[in-house]
């Protein structure tokens, strides 16, 4: 077999043959992990897979390989479920930060394949992972040149490198210039960046001269102002938990909360809103105000009987077909679905027919209500929703917020489609 190591500041680079069918180099490799019946990693380690997304952006011939993991506790069949989103929402997550999903491959395990023997807590916590690994395919003639190749510098981003395997006889550090600009807040509200990186080549062959190994990293700490996103209950004012996808300087993130707050630089902020994510409560769309500080973020629970509307949805005027434009809020309906796997909608269908009783509107605009709500119910079953969870009713114009509408705003109000949680 052949194989080589490519060390780095930032982790380490392997190339490795197979030893039939087709020949692979790794690129780079991280895990992630998470809490208990999560499917969100933990917010540390979506740095890990920005690193991954950043990468095969620098690379078009890589490929994103996501596999997913649980513990033993609960059923066989619900591990496999839960591993099976942990793996989709992380592909989720890296299409959205822009490498298309014919790049990305996923498979997930369940409980199939610990890495420890689940005996504590300690090991089982180590069981809920997902490994994210930057992959080539390649030929075999090609991987062989790669592996014969003796390069004498190497340049920034050049992250492959091969050699036949056999003991290490020397080792040379190569400055390969300045990392990536990245913010990476600890508690004390400073950032750490890195100026310089440097990698250790090890190498088969055998050094030319003596060689001394040196690895230097020059930090800079400059004070920044912060934002504190706050999560609670609507009704108790307890923190939450939750996931945020926020919009930054390098695009859409997303981060998970640690006792209910999440910390971000001012200056790694974009202007607009940000969607919330937490189990036991619906989804939510938040402005986040640039000015330091902290911002509550208020959570309505998901218990029976409780409704929202769906923001931003369009459908063609008379008809039941929905706009382009809404996609993005049946989306972010989706994955407050998926967070919270356990419960059951009934998704209401209303048009707005003002200064009409309900029992003397037409069959037509009847059937139009509901007609919408199964529009967005059909939505849901085709990304994954199982139908068993979702009703669909259409209500015409029964429960009109403004019975007698007058104003563009009172009768799109009228117009809506909501969510309401069912019972047991």
């Amino acid at each position: 077999m052949l194989a080589g190591v490519l060390m780095g500041t930032y982790g380490e680079i392997k190339a490795e043959t197979p030893p039939a069918g087709s020949f692979i180099i790794e690129v780079d490799k991280n895990e992630v992990f998470y809490g208990f019946n999560r499917v969100f990693p933990r917010n540390i380690d979506m740095r890990k897979v920005d690193r991954i997304v950043n990468l095969a952006h620098k690379d078009q011939n890589t490929l994103v390989r996501i596999v997913a993991h649980t513990d033993n506790v609960g059923s066989p069949e619900v591990n496999e479920r839960v591993s099976r989103k942990r793996a989709n929402i992380l592909k989720s997550y890296v299409i959205r930060s822009g490498i298309p999903a014919s790049r990305i491959e996923t498979s997930w395990y369940g409980e199939n394949d610990p890495i420890n023997s689940n005996a504590n807590p300690s090991e089982r916590s180590a069981n809920r992972r997902a490994t994210i690994q930057l992959i080539k395919k390649t030929s075999q003639n090609n991987f062989i040149q790669v592996a014969e190749s003796r390069p004498t510098s190497i340049q920034a981003e050049s992250f492959v490198y091969a050699k036949p395997a056999s003991p290490v006889r020397y080792t040379r550090s190569v400055d390969i210039g300045p990392p990536p600009e990245f913010n990476v807040p600890n508690v004390d509200g400073v950032v750490n960046k890195p100026s310089t990186r440097t990698v250790t080549i090890r190498s088969t062959q055998a050094a030319p001269a003596p060689v001394q190994e040196a690895r230097v990293v020059v930090e800079k700490k400059v004070e920044v102002k912060m934002v504190t996103l706050a999560f609670i209950d609507e009704a108790t004012g307890n923190p939450i938990d939750g996931e945020i996808d926020i919009q930054t300087k390098d695009g859409k993130k997303s981060l998970q909360s640690e006792n209910g707050e999440i910390k971000i630089p001012l200056a790694d902020l974009e202007p607009g809103s940000a969607d919330v994510y937490a189990y036991g409560y619906f989804h939510s769309s938040e402005k986040i105000h640039l000015v330091p500080g902290k911002q509550l973020i208020k959570l309505k629970p998901v218990e029976a009987g409780n409704k929202i509307k769906l923001k931003n949805i369009f459908f063609v005027s008379g008809k039941s077909t929905l706009k382009a434009e809404s996609t993005e809020s049946l989306d972010k309906l989706l994955k407050s679905l998926e967070t919270n796997s356990d419960v059951k909608i009934e998704i209401g269908g209303h048009i707005n027919v003002p200064f009409t009783r309900p029992e003397d509107i037409t069959d037509k605009q009847q059937q139009l209500s509901v007609k919408r709500a199964k529009a967005v119910f059909d939505y849901l079953v085709e990304n994954g929703i199982d139908m068993g969870r979702l009703k669909y009713k259409g209500y015409g114009n029964s429960e009109m917020v403004y019975p007698q509408a007058l104003t563009d705003h009172q009768k799109a109000m009228n117009r809506r489609v909501e969510i309401k949680v069912l019972g047991e």
